[in-house]
């Protein structure tokens, strides 16, 4: 299933970052580092699979 975020959805949200807007709405797992960095993990992907992005 593809969940697609639309523009009225953020404009909807409270949300002041993306990685928010993710973890309410979509199915992956998002961890917060310190230092302006996330993991996450999209459900049903090997580890390999998951990425840490930093973030502004």
């Amino acid at each position: 299933m593809v969940k697609v975020i639309t523009q009225k959805s953020l404009d909807l949200t409270v949300a002041t970052e993306m990685m928010d807007v993710l973890k309410k709405t979509a199915r992956v797992d998002i961890i917060k580092y310190p230092g302006m960095l996330s993991g996450i993990g999209i459900k049903g992907f090997r580890p390999q699979f998951s990425e840490v992005i930093q973030y502004t």
